[in-house]
Order: structure tokens, then sequence, then C-alpha cells
């Protein structure tokens, strides 16, 4: 029955990666999971399992997709990584460094199917990063200016006041 298939797909682990990648796969684990098994799944055309599997695909794509951008915004690798412009790129050294650090991830692991997408989150995250941090390190300096000027005006008239001390005593 094709609801029990569905249900059988919606039930996988987020590990199940596999499941993800063939459709003969998917099948077989969810025929594996349901009362009747193969032989419940046999009277539904392979059309329509195949079209609920590539509509549950599609889904799970997507939330692995939100999940991993949403890691991306607290990953410290990403952090580390913006502040070596050659990662901008989405390529070089620099890059797939990163990306051998991100691989040991689950939520890297699930985009196996998407790298074109993948690569893309990354680089927009690690641009977002390093604007931050360009903004951030303005910030500062022009925080240490203000302050510096301050400091200045306050040695002026202190200087001035010491002055005007000295000649009131002369006078």
């Amino acid at each position: 029955c094709l609801a029990a298939f569905e249900e059988g797909l919606a039930c996988l682990p987020t590990s199940s990666l596999e499941t993800e990648k063939e459709f003969e796969q998917a099948k077989v684990v969810v025929a594996a999971r349901i009362p009747g098994g193969e032989a419940r799944l046999s009277g539904v055309p392979e059309q329509k399992l195949r079209r609920s599997w590539e509509d549950w695909r599609r889904l799970r794509l997507l939330e692995a997709s939100e999940v991993f951008e949403a890691w991306l915004q607290s990953c410290q690798f990403i952090n580390q990584a913006a502040s070596d412009g050659s990662t901008l790129s989405g390529e070089g050294p620099a890059f797939e460094a990163l990306c051998t650090k991100l691989s040991t991830d689950l939520r890297y692991t699930r985009l196996d199917l998407l790298p074109r997408e993948r690569t893309k989150m990354i680089v927009d995250r690690l641009q977002e990063v390093r604007e931050e941090q360009q903004t951030s390190r303005a910030e500062r300096i022009a925080a240490t200016e203000t302050h510096d000027d301050d400091e200045d005006d306050g040695e002026d008239i202190g200087s001035k006041g010491a002055d005007a001390a000295k000649r009131q005593r002369r006078a």
C-alpha cells in the first residue's frame, strides 16, 4: 500500500543516507520496516512508489539544507576560514581544508547529493562572516580613534587649565 510506503519513508532516520541516494535502496529498507514488507508493496505501481520517494527525498534535502545553513551560522571552522580571503572563492587548498573539516559532520554529508548548492552555502556564509569581521574591525578602529580624540581633548583642557593656574599664581 502506498500510504505504508510513505509512512515508512517518513520514519527513516536522518543518518539513513543511502535511502536518499537510490530509490531501490529506499524501497528495500522501507519494505523491511513495514508489516507485510515487499508483498504489501507489490500491488503498488513502481511509478507511484518512485514519485512518493522523489517527493520525500526533495523534502529531506530541503530540510537538510536548512539544517546545514543553520549550523554554518555557529560553526567555528567558518569563522576561522573567513579570515583567509582565499576561501571566499570556494576553491583552493584553504577551502578544501575547510570542507574536509566540515565533512566529518552529518549535516555536511547529508548534502552529498547537492555539492554545488552546499558549496554555495559555505561560500555565502564565509562572505557574510568576512563582512562581519571587516565591519567589526572598522568599528573598533573608529572607537579607538574617537577615544584617542577624547583623550587629546582632555589633555588640551588640562594643560590649558594648568597654564592658566600658573599665570594666576604669577600675577
